[in-house]
């Protein structure tokens, strides 16, 4: 392989990397918003995820219908259930916005800006840049598990909540 090749295939890489977490941005988004009009209303239906997310309900209903298809979730009538795999991913994100919103409050980002920030900013955010975030704020070299890896429990950011 030529040297010109060789650099463009490596300048390619962050953007292929990029481009494959977007895939992530609406599984993360949904299970996480599902899981959490579970905890807050006992439900979650099509009309709750649209009025929540300011989207229209057909837009609501071809990502339900993908994330059927990928395994996170499925219906029952009106209700939408997340499968335990949708179940470990809401965890992992709800760990991974928590984490993120805590760092960048350690930071002196006004709690407004960090809700916006870290919504943004969450599904992109590498498990490796996780874990030196986890490592900065508690002192303790933690790892991280990620559902997009082999299925693991963490037990280590119970840590940080305890702080």
């Amino acid at each position: 392989m030529s040297k010109d090749k060789s650099t463009s295939n490596n300048r390619a890489i962050p953007f292929k990397e990029t481009r494959k977490r977007r895939h992530f941005v609406l599984i993360e988004t949904y299970t996480m918003l599902i899981a959490n009009l579970e905890k807050m209303h006992g439900k979650a239906r099509i009309c709750d995820i649209a009025r929540t997310m300011k989207v229209s309900h057909v837009s609501v209903i071809k990502n339900i219908k993908r994330l059927i298809h990928e395994g996170y979730v499925t219906q029952d009538s009106a209700l939408i259930l997340l499968t335990p795999r949708g179940r470990e991913m809401a965890i992992f994100s709800n760990e991974k916005h928590f984490i993120l919103s805590k760092f960048l409050l350690s930071l002196g980002v006004p709690e407004n800006i960090v809700r916006i920030d870290v919504t943004g900013m969450q599904p992109y955010v590498s498990t490796v840049t996780i874990e030196k975030i986890v490592t900065h704020i508690s002192g303790e070299n933690l790892s991280f598990c990620s559902p997009y890896e082999p299925m693991e429990k963490n037990k280590n950011l119970h840590l940080l909540q305890e702080r």
